[in-house]
């Protein structure tokens, strides 16, 4: 979930500056409204207060902002494309499988404890 004060914590540190932030990615987070249309029949407008925009541009930026510094700490392979990140050791003895182990653990970590309290993992998708 995406909020005006994550963004306000987060773009500083990729170079876009509070007033960047405040004044283009600001404008855009705040003051949405949405409806939506079942069967022909239109739902009142209420305000959106968190999320982007689905289909814009500028979305896929934010997340990638809002993930970077996921891997930090991580000491095996690691691969993100989009909203899916997968992580891989060779497994050779009991040390590389705690390894792994506390790889993992950094990451639901990050996921529950960190900057943002909001990320979910699907360990449905984990194989």
């Amino acid at each position: 979930m995406v909020t005006i004060t994550i963004t306000s914590s987060v773009l500083p540190l990729c170079a876009i500056t509070p007033k960047q932030n405040k004044g283009i990615i600001g404008d855009w987070l705040r003051n949405r409204k949405q409806r939506v249309c079942i069967k022909g029949r239109w739902s009142s407008w209420i305000s959106v207060w968190s999320g982007v925009p689905q289909g814009s541009v500028l979305g896929p930026l934010l997340f990638l902002i809002f993930i970077n510094d996921l891997d930090e700490g991580i000491n095996c392979k690691i691969l993100k494309f989009a909203d899916d990140t997968k992580i891989f050791k060779k497994v050779r003895n009991s040390t590389d499988c705690n390894q792994l182990q506390a790889n993992l653990d950094k990451l639901v970590l990050w996921a529950q404890k960190g900057k943002w309290n909001s990320m979910l993992i699907s360990v449905r998708l984990c194989i």
